[in-house]
């Protein structure tokens, strides 16, 4: 798993340099930011591991000690969360390079083509969703996978943990990436740019605005500020709820319906918002399955991936 994920990583951060050498932008990356927080849940997860392993070897035989070093030693969580830390910062790198690089080319395209799907632009038929539960609602993707992959660690290594594990990184690294197939930067930045009036009605919640209004000075401030950049294809957000209710409903089953309606309503949040296309959100939930299965596919040996995604070093 150690040697699939840190290849997942240094396949991005080697795509960054390639951009910034064709095109020109120049970034840096607040990684000492990233690290920086990722020690500090670090400190923080090992100390309550800590706890939790001597409160349960109270009837060991063995010297206490020694059974927690071993148990500390053997953790994946330091190698987890600093490679968490440093896809952020790479995500963001990309994220920052995408507009200076290629520019945004494709929202017409998009905008067009959810209109001759849905009859019209697709966010007009969600008027009838509870639109503060909505804003509130998005503003946590963030902190909910955050949060799985701060647990994932911690449970006993397996198969399945594993897999959730490097199918987040690969949820992130083709977000990343694909973003410049299809570079848009999303209905609530069209009027901004100059593409017309076509969004001006969508619905202006606090948080989305807020938000936004964060994005856009930092992209013309040419995108240096840590969880910036603008970018709408593929959809991560919708990617990423889709990975923490495809793992949530592996370890918890009764959360399930819990884990599948917040799913839902980030998918219809983000068009409804104006995050996002439609079509943003479909390509970022192809993509969340497609990671989880093909982690699968690889354990099960069905395919030849074992130089790039050994999940069982």
């Amino acid at each position: 798993m150690r040697i699939a994920v840190s290849t997942v990583i240094i396949i991005q951060f080697a795509a960054a340099l390639m951009i910034e050498t064709v095109s020109g932008y120049r970034y840096s990356p607040p990684l000492f930011f990233y690290l920086l927080a990722a020690s500090g849940m670090i400190l923080l997860s090992l100390s309550g591991l800590s706890f939790f392993w001597l409160a349960q070897m109270e009837r060991a035989v063995a010297d206490k000690r020694d059974i927690l070093r071993s148990r500390l030693k053997g953790s994946d969580l330091p190698f987890v969360y600093w490679a968490v830390a440093a896809q952020f910062c790479v995500l963001g790198w990309l994220k920052a390079a995408m507009p200076f690089s290629v520019g945004f080319q494709a929202d017409h395209l998009l905008a067009d083509a959810d209109a001759w799907i849905f009859g019209t632009d697709p966010w007009r038929l969600l008027h009838w969703l509870p639109s503060d539960l909505i804003d509130t609602a998005y503003i946590t993707w963030a902190q909910s996978t955050l949060f799985l992959m701060a647990l994932l660690p911690l449970l006993p290594q397996s198969d399945r943990r594993d897999r959730a594990i490097l199918s987040f990184f690969l949820v992130m690294a083709a977000a990343a990436l694909l973003q410049y197939a299809l570079p848009s930067a999303g209905p609530i930045f069209f009027e901004r740019l100059g593409f017309g009036e076509r969004f001006a009605n969508l619905p202006s919640e606090p948080w989305a605005q807020m938000t936004s209004d964060y994005l856009w000075a930092n992209y013309l401030d040419n995108g240096s500020k840590v969880g910036a950049g603008i970018s709408a294809f593929p959809s991560l957000h919708v990617a990423g709820a889709a990975w923490v209710a495809t793992v949530a409903s592996s370890y918890f089953k009764r959360l399930a319906p819990i884990a599948w309606a917040y799913f839902v309503l980030i998918l219809l949040g983000s068009v409804y918002l104006g995050w996002h296309y439609a079509l943003d959100g479909l390509a970022g939930m192809l993509i969340a399955v497609a990671a989880w299965q093909l982690v699968a596919w690889r354990q099960r040996g069905e395919v030849p991936l074992k130089a790039a995604l050994d999940v069982g070093d």
